[in-house]
């Protein structure tokens, strides 16, 4: 679920702004997906194996999501935000791997 809301924020981008150009717009929109399709693919695979390909996930995400801040100017603070989540999240999924 993090990883949908997570790509969803690509979408807001796209509706609030106006200056950005179609294919822009085009790519963010498919982006937005694209991390919720790749979090349903990795609750597929067997648990002993999913930790890995989701912490893939989360890092792959802040990757874009760092592109995303430098190519629309989006403020320090949110960059800083997704930092700390993606931390927490793969902190909670490497927990949760030695406590099974």
């Amino acid at each position: 679920m993090i990883a949908s809301f997570l790509g969803a924020i690509s979408w807001g981008l796209v509706l609030s702004y106006k200056e950005m150009s179609m294919p822009q717009r085009r790519w963010l929109v498919y982006w937005g997906v694209t991390p919720a399709i790749l979090g349903w693919i990795c609750i597929l695979l067997p648990q002993a194996i999913q930790v890995g390909p989701l912490v893939a996930l989360f890092a792959l995400i802040l990757v874009v999501d760092r592109y995303i801040y430098r190519q629309q100017g989006l403020p320090v603070f949110w960059l800083k935000l997704r930092f700390r989540l993606t931390f927490g999240v793969t902190l909670a999924l490497i927990l949760a791997e030695f406590v099974q």
